[in-house]
This record gives structure tokens, sequence and C-alpha cells, in this order.
């Protein structure tokens, strides 16, 4: 069991189980009392293999369900939109790719679309596409898109949509 304190100094309690060699993070309460009851809870329905992932939910309510809580934190609309077109712009891509569920993106994925992301080309400034003035995408902002989608998907961890990060091992750009 551990806790995480929120910018307004509430605390929220997860527990971290490993079952069968797979990681399982989910939301426990704002009580160590009833964190420590739904870790029992979790602890019994694994003894009895009741423990299931609800992977079925479709991209764009899960998205919404995370902008809804990212919302609570007091981020402005121009940083939620930023937030909403960075994932939407990575689930856009897994659907091109055939993948439709977020419990298939995996690892390769989520590398094979940075590798994509850092070979984009952008334009510097206005009109420059007639003397072919482009620049790729910087680190600052690739780290920055990276950031984004671990949390999405640690907020899908904790959600039990997923069971890992597809982004947990994607390392920085320098």
């Amino acid at each position: 069991i551990y806790k995480r304190k929120k910018d307004d100094g509430t605390c929220s309690y997860y527990v971290n189980l490993t079952i069968n060699g797979k990681r399982l993070r989910k939301y426990a309460g704002i009580s160590m009392s009833t964190a420590l009851h739904t870790l029992k809870k979790l602890e019994y329905e694994s003894l009895n293999n009741d423990l299931t992932v609800n992977k079925c939910l479709p991209y764009k309510k899960v998205i919404k369900m995370y902008i809804e809580y990212i919302n609570g934190y007091q981020i402005s609309s121009g940083h939620l939109k930023l937030l909403n077109s960075k994932i939407n712009k990575f689930l856009n891509y897994c659907s091109l790719n055939g993948i439709n569920k977020l419990n298939q993106i995996s690892t390769k994925d989520s590398m094979e679309y940075m590798n994509l992301r850092s070979r984009a080309v952008v334009q510097v400034c206005y009109n420059s596409y007639k003397d072919n003035i482009y620049n790729k995408l910087k680190p600052t902002t690739l780290n920055r898109e990276i950031s984004f989608l671990k949390r999405f998907f640690n907020f899908c961890i904790d959600m039990d949509l997923i069971v890992k990060n597809p982004f947990r091992n994607i390392k920085r750009y320098k």
C-alpha cells in the first residue's frame, strides 16, 4: 500500500500487487483502513481467480474519463486540449495500425510511434514550405509527449483498464 498526495493536500491510497508475475496497481481509497480492506478483498479475489481487468472500453470513453480526472487538478483549458490532442494522435496511430483496444497496445507500438514522431517535420515560420525550411520536433516536445502518454496509461492501469504501461520503457530524448 502506498499513498499519493494531491496538490490540494488530499491523500489517496493505492495497492500494488504482483499476481502470477503480473503487476496490478489499483486505487484503494482515501484512508489507510479503506486501503487495507481493499487489499484484503484483492487478496481474496486473487485466491479465487476472480481478478479480471475491464479491457473493452472504447478509446473515446477512456480519454473522456481521463480528461475529467485531470480536470480535477485545476489545469488550464489549453493544457487539457493539448493533452487530449496528443492522446488522440497516438490512439489514431494505433487505429490505423489495426490496434482497436487499449490492452493490445505494446511497447513496440509505442516505440514505433515515438520513432515516427521524432522523424516528423514542422514548419519553422509562415510560408517556410516555399523555401523548404523544415525542422524536426525538438527533444523537449517529444519528451513532453512521452510524459503525457505515460500519465494517461498509468491512469488506465489505476482504473484497471490495462495491466502494463506501453510507454514505461520509452526513454527520454536528449
